[in-house]
């Protein structure tokens, strides 16, 4: 138990907050954790709880004095409170501890002191070995908040018993939400929700559910969806923020569109004059992009691919290899022959090249890293270009030993870059920006790692050419493991996973949709 004085407080608030009980009573500030495990070590969380004190008290007596009166009086609608400082202290504490950036500070309190309503229909179940997808049919609401509290029975596993830790705060809208865990095999937990609005304010819990965390299968399990009608390459997959999916495909330049997970796929129709859908793109205002071949064209849709409209040509372009939209809201292309850049600001109206990439002929691969600086993977030389000015300069990082084409790059969560290249199927890593890269090994079997994500769980994925696989890796790219065979597959030219945790891969040669569930 640890016990921190913070000066006179006449208050007296109780609560819990991600497994460490608190109490304020008279002044006094006691923290007793019950999760000393290595999942939730209680002196990181002790002293951010004290942090998060100490900040607010300093914030109360900064408020004007007509604030601090009307957290008086909202105290004294509170059973749980009974003075100003206490409540503000409270609804302050919920929304710091939420761990949620849309939820902050709140100087005043809410005109009533009426509480959210209660989750329903809530359910939940894993995906996986360490993914528990909970999920929810109300409150669906852009100002309601989901808190999702888990404890682990000591029946199963003593040493790792949590008091109804706080597993995370989520916008209570669309109703799911993945949970990461790394909690051991056959470890017993029970998850309940709770409600919680802008103000701190919480709905009482709902009934608890259990289950037990499943035994990790040694690779993932690969069913064919389907074939695309007349496709032989899916080349991109996204899925758009209304969980649709949508597949870019050759030889025809369809862009074929499921509703309903990949059981059934929709031709949206024929992107005129275009063979090859090489890059799809939803952009923040809900506008979907296409870059397609043999022409250079970007097309737009803004009717959720009802219809595509040609942007128009982008100058010298055969082939538009890849779209990413800049944090700014700046839309780039990457494309071939010349190795050019495009930007637009103009929402794809118009397009200017941001210049040649010295040596670079085709553009396969574009990122916008954490830091806002652009990466671009090229051939023939397999250099990744780096522009810190929006893409008006671009310099070459350095060579990727014995690499002829870089297909992506990718930054993971931990701001590590790896880079997918030709002829090897080596997947290199660095971890200064760009500056060096190391390669991580050869994909056994693969001459080119054509595609790469990380999952929800932090697991890499890689897909590959000419073993048509998709390799793993748990431990940031030091092991690989081959996660399974894609029957028939010979090149995976594009991999996502979607908010339902499923993994999706593009192949080649039979235009086949491959689906798994991740282990």
């Amino acid at each position: 138990m640890a016990k921190v004085t913070y000066g006179a407080i006449v208050s007296d608030i109780r609560g819990n907050i991600r497994g460490n009980v608190y109490t304020i009573y008279r002044g006094t500030h006691i923290i007793r954790t019950h999760c000393a495990t290595p999942y939730n070590p209680n002196t990181t969380r002790q002293q951010q709880i004290r942090t998060f004190y100490t900040t607010l008290l300093g914030c109360w007596w900064n408020l004007p004095i007509a604030h601090q009166e009307l957290w008086e009086k909202y105290g004294q609608t509170k059973k749980d409170t009974r003075t100003g400082i206490g409540a503000f202290l409270q609804s302050n504490m919920r929304l710091l501890a939420a761990d949620n950036n849309a939820l902050t500070q709140v100087d005043h309190p809410p005109q009533t002191p009426s509480t959210p309503t209660a989750a329903a229909g809530f359910t939940w179940h894993f995906v996986g070995a360490s993914i528990a997808q909970i999920q929810w049919s109300t409150p669906l609401s852009t100002t309601t908040y989901i808190q999702a509290l888990h404890r682990l029975n000591w029946d199963y596993s003593p040493s790792y018993n949590v008091y109804w830790a706080i597993t995370k705060t989520v916008a209570s809208n669309p109703g799911l939400y993945n949970w990461l865990h790394t909690y051991p095999t056959n470890t017993k937990i029970s998850l309940k929700l709770k409600t919680m609005d802008t103000y701190g304010r919480i709905s009482p819990f709902t009934h608890k559910l259990s289950c037990l965390v499943p035994t990790r299968a040694l690779s993932e399990t690969w069913v064919n969806t389907g074939n695309l009608s007349g496709a032989t390459n899916v080349l991109s997959i996204i899925e758009t923020s209304d969980q649709t999916l949508y597949a870019g495909t050759a030889p025809n330049g369809d862009i074929f569109k499921s509703t309903d997970s990949g059981v059934t796929w929709t031709n949206t129709g024929n992107l005129l004059n275009a063979t090859d859908v090489y890059t799809l793109l939803e952009a923040s205002d809900g506008t979907l992009y296409a870059g397609t071949a043999p022409n250079g064209d970007i097309f737009k849709s803004t009717d959720n691919g009802d219809t595509w409209t040609n942007t128009g040509n982008l100058l010298n372009a055969t082939d538009v290899y890849s779209i990413i939209e800049a944090s700014d809201g700046a839309l780039f292309a990457g494309t071939a022959p010349n190795g050019d850049v495009f930007k637009s600001t103009d929402g794809g109206t118009t397009w200017t090249n941001t210049g040649n990439l010295l040596a670079a002929t085709y553009v396969y691969g574009l990122l916008e890293a954490s830091d806002n600086a652009l990466y671009a993977a090229t051939r023939p030389a397999g250099n990744v270009y780096k522009s810190t000015d929006g893409g008006t300069s671009w310099a070459n990082t350095g060579d990727l030993l014995n690499a002829t084409f870089t297909y992506f790059i990718l930054e993971a969560a931990d701001g590590t870059l790896f880079a997918g290249t030709r002829p090897n199927g080596d997947v290199f890593k660095s971890i200064d920006g760009g500056v060096t890269w190391t390669n991580t090994g050869n994909l056994n079997g693969a001459t080119d790692a054509r595609s790469i994500i990380q999952g929800l769980d932090g697991a890499l994925y890689v897909g590959t050419a000419d073993s048509g696989d998709v390799f793993k890796s748990i431990d940031g790219g030091v092991t690989w493991t081959n996660t399974g065979d894609l029957s028939s597959a010979t090149s995976v030219s594009s991999l996502i996973q979607t908010l339902d945790a499923y993994l999706y891969a593009g192949t080649l040669p039979n235009g086949y949709i491959f689906q798994a569930t991740p282990t």
